[in-house]
């Protein structure tokens, strides 16, 4: 009889602590699939958030670039300027005659691409990957001011 009494105790230990391991296997599992989705999510606000700070890099670049050399572009310099610089960008400014300048982007994403063609700096005109589409993982743009 002991032995019953004890295997029945043994059977009903066991049993709450398995069911309790399978709750928490699934806590454990939903949680994750709950991080996962944070973590996608926090992947793209960084993105979206490094879109806006491209674009008002760019306002800053030409903003300096018209009061500083103020319809002379032809002389245009970037160590004369205190811009910092594109983060994660290959950049330089071209002038092209006493009035009129571009910003030479390089290499960037098609997402960045896309952005440039969409025009939020009202530049005078875009000329992306010397007549294409932001269709590259490398594509190269000119905005003209």
């Amino acid at each position: 009889m002991k032995k019953y009494l004890c295997l029945f105790a043994f059977l009903f230990s066991i049993n709450p602590a398995q069911a309790q391991m399978s709750e928490m296997m699934g806590v454990l599992g939903v949680s994750g699939a709950m991080d996962a989705d944070a973590y996608r999510g926090v992947g793209q606000m960084q993105k979206a958030l490094g879109n806006v700070q491209l674009q008002q890099d760019i306002a800053l670049l030409v903003n300096e670039i018209q009061s500083t050399f103020m319809q002379n572009y032809s002389i245009i310099d970037t160590s004369l300027l205190s811009f910092d610089g594109l983060r994660g960008i290959n950049w330089n400014v071209v002038p092209v005659s006493p009035s009129e300048f571009y910003i030479h982007l390089q290499n960037i994403d098609a997402a960045t691409c896309f952005i440039a063609k969409n025009n939020p700096w009202n530049a005078s005109r875009i000329e992306i990957n010397d007549g294409q589409d932001c269709q590259n993982t490398d594509n190269s743009v000119k905005l003209y001011f």
